[in-house]
């Protein structure tokens, strides 16, 4: 009887799950299921040379528990800090090693007069 659009009603609850963040909440439910979360995975580490950043991982829906157990069992790699590759160090491309110092060094300045801060990795040998 009535809208559903009143307190409680269906539009409501749409509301609640897009809001907040940009609708982080959509983009998370893709990875509930971990054979999306594999695939997604996958699929970002072959972009980007077999290499993925924290924030990328957390955004495909895996938690910190979830990373610590796959590097401990190998099945993560960790270059930098906050970053892992599939593959064991040794196997990484040069531009795996590339991309990782990119992804350590994190995002760039959003404007051109300021300045980067000086990132360790970019100027050194992942080793």
């Amino acid at each position: 009887m009535g809208s559903m659009s009143g307190a409680g009603g269906k539009s409501d609850k749409h509301e609640r799950s897009t809001s907040g963040a940009g609708g982080k909440s959509e983009e998370c439910e893709r990875y509930l299921d971990p054979a999306r979360r594999e695939a997604a995975l996958v699929a970002l580490a072959v972009a980007q040379h077999a290499v993925v950043g924290l924030d990328q991982l957390r955004k495909r829906g895996f938690t910190a528990r979830a990373i610590q157990q796959r590097a401990g069992c190998c099945r993560l790699h960790r270059i930098y800090r906050g970053v892992y590759s599939l593959v064991p160090r040794e196997l990484l491309t040069r531009n795996g090693h590339y991309m990782a110092a990119v992804l350590a060094c994190g995002p760039a300045p959003s404007s051109p007069t300021t300045q980067r801060p000086n990132c360790m990795a970019c100027g050194s040998t992942p080793g």
